[in-house]
């Protein structure tokens, strides 16, 4: 049986899973992995279409610029208001 290289470190982190501090993250990481689902399959954010680190970071500004648009217009008109009922 072969012991990874840095299995210090691997201990380390399972240490750090059973603090309070990791469970309190962890309960507030979903916001955020749920606003990058969204814009990696509403705003193209799979796959930059740029090609130097600049442009990359213009993407994902635009990208957050609209993610929060269409987020405050949901707010000001919720979905269910916005279609009438006939």
């Amino acid at each position: 049986m072969e012991v990874p290289l840095r299995y210090d470190a691997i201990l380390r982190d399972m240490k750090r899973n059973d603090t309070q501090a990791f469970e309190e993250a962890s309960n507030n990481r979903f916001k955020v992995e749920r606003r990058f689902a969204t814009m990696v399959r509403t705003h193209a954010l799979r796959r930059c279409r740029y090609l130097r680190l600049k442009g990359a970071k213009v993407h994902i500004m635009l990208a957050n610029m609209a993610c929060n648009i269409v987020s405050m217009v949901n707010l000001i008109y919720p979905p269910s208001d916005a279609i009438p009922q006939i």
